[in-house]
């Protein structure tokens, strides 16, 4: 009787398998899916969103959110992975059921959306942004960069709204038209 050792034409890979390949190169692709698990995926796009968002929020530069940006980042580039990966592939697998990584996306959005808010990068934690750093002792250099840049803001919306030429002179605006209609 001869025991698996004499079979010197199948190469073992694990006790009792047979390589079915050759050995995969550092930094292959083969198993990868959506790539949210790969840091050579997510770390560029999430350093291309964290230099986009120093420059459009100034206050994020402050090294005390250096942590929340970088965890902010990492989330919002893995569910932009994912939901690439789901445009391609379908939010439904071959038995019409939800993938996993379709939750996956979710909980990314989810924390991406909590790291955000956090950030003040919506309205609202924007505004409590504001008052918390106007009450902090040595806060005014931040709170006066946050001010600056609600300015900014707001000056930008303004513009992008349409002047009074934009909409023509003495021409009626919906509400003006609605109230002549119930005349």
């Amino acid at each position: 009787m001869q025991d698996w050792l004499s079979y010197p034409e199948q190469p073992m890979t694990g006790p009792g398998h047979a390589a079915q390949h050759e050995p995969f190169d550092p930094g292959n692709t083969v198993a990868e899916r959506h790539g949210a698990h790969s840091e050579l995926r997510f770390r560029p796009l999430a350093d291309q969103l964290v230099a986009a968002k120093l420059a459009e929020c100034p206050w994020l530069g402050r090294p005390a959110f250096r942590e929340a940006v970088d965890a902010w980042a990492i989330a919002e580039a893995k569910a932009r992975l994912v939901d690439a990966w789901l445009d391609e592939a379908g939010q439904l697998d071959g038995k019409h059921h939800p993938r996993p990584a379709a939750v996956y996306a979710d909980r990314l959005h989810a924390r991406a959306d909590r790291l955000r808010q956090r950030l003040g990068l919506d309205v609202v934690a924007f505004g409590g942004l504001l008052a918390t750093f106007a009450t902090l002792p040595g806060g005014e250099d931040a709170l006066e960069a946050l001010r600056s840049e609600g300015r900014r803001l707001v000056e930008a919306s303004a513009a992008a709204l349409p002047g009074p030429a934009e909409r023509g002179r003495g021409a009626e605006t919906p509400v003006q038209a609605d109230r002549s209609d119930a005349r």
